[in-house]
């Protein structure tokens, strides 16, 4: 019989498209057939292979010699294999015998590390994070890590807090490039699944409309997933419509900030002004110079919702 062999492109994972790297991290296997090719997630690196039955053959013996057989004794090992295999349905005697609650709010936080000087992330985690007694934190690869919390009298901003508070703890030790998804609450194991590709689907939004920020929240995200899903050809049709405005000098720093500010108080105009600490007739006239140049008027929610819309928008497809 003769012996076929195989040849993989070798690439590192932060080079793929977001919407890939996305597809990648919440795939059971960790493998995505694309255009004709088969990615295989190995942490940092990325294996990229002709898409033929024999790399399906090559693929199906990999994953299934590395599917964990045996029943999880931890309650780590029982999280950790309920997320990543979409085959396991844990019953309840097997959370008794892991010592952690079936029935239990969650929500889980998926950390990604971009840049750890050859660490990996969850040795970091485990050394800096002020866990509580009843988090569960595991490694999904080299370069990721879930921590689930028990959301019992808490809520998103609380965990929010928490998240924002170790990511601050591990910039100030030096450890940059540290981002966090966190997904929607869980009671049971099929919606703690859910959250945890929420948290992963939060932090590719979150790559690609905040890049400036560190922790995204899937529940906050509404419009930028609305955005995300609008086909490319209509995404270019509004960038032409409203072209003028995001090529205009009129869109500086600080009128980005001012209509930020305007937008987190809910359109109220004395209230931003007192934020800004600015008179009220020069938030109107800021607003003004917006409405001439785009015929948005920002104190109409419509016009405030087009706004925002228009602004997520990436400048180039």
């Amino acid at each position: 019989m003769e012996n076929k062999q195989l040849t993989a492109e070798i690439m590192p994972a932060e080079k793929l498209p977001g919407d890939l790297q996305y597809e990648l991290s919440i795939a059971p296997d960790h493998i995505v057939r694309q255009d004709g090719r088969t990615y295989l997630s190995m942490g940092e690196k990325t294996a990229v292979f002709p898409d033929n039955p024999d790399t399906d053959t090559l693929l199906s013996s990999l994953v299934n010699s590395s599917k964990p057989q045996d029943r999880p004794d931890t309650g780590s090992a029982l999280f950790q294999r309920m997320l990543t295999d979409a085959q396991f349905v844990p019953d309840p005697e097997l959370f008794r015998a892991c010592r952690v609650k079936d029935k239990q709010k969650r929500s889980v936080v998926v950390f990604r590390a971009t840049n750890t000087s050859g660490r990996d992330l969850y040795t970091l985690l485990s050394q800096i994070a002020p866990v509580e007694k009843n988090d569960i934190v595991f490694p999904t690869d080299y370069q990721s890590t879930v921590l689930i919390r028990e959301t019992d009298r808490k809520d998103t901003d609380e965990l929010t807090e928490f998240t924002n508070a170790v990511i601050g703890t591990m910039e100030s030790e030096g450890i940059t490039g540290i981002k966090a998804g966190i997904g929607r609450e869980a009671d049971n194991t099929e919606a703690l699944r859910n959250s945890y590709h929420d948290a992963v689907k939060a932090l590719y939004i979150g790559s690609v409309y905040h890049r400036q920020d560190s922790v995204y929240v899937y529940t906050k995200q509404a419009l930028e997933r609305i955005v995300d899903s609008i086909p490319e050809a209509e995404k270019r049709e509004i960038r032409k419509e409203y072209c003028q405005l995001k090529a205009s000098d009129i869109l500086s720093d600080e009128m980005l900030e001012t209509v930020r500010v305007f937008f987190r108080n809910d359109l109220n105009l004395t209230a931003a002004s007192k934020q800004l600490f600015i008179h009220r007739n020069t938030l109107n006239y800021r607003l003004d110079k917006i409405r001439k140049i785009s015929g948005l008027d920002l104190r109409c929610f419509h016009d405030a919702v087009v706004f925002s819309v228009i602004m997520l928008i990436p400048q180039e497809a």
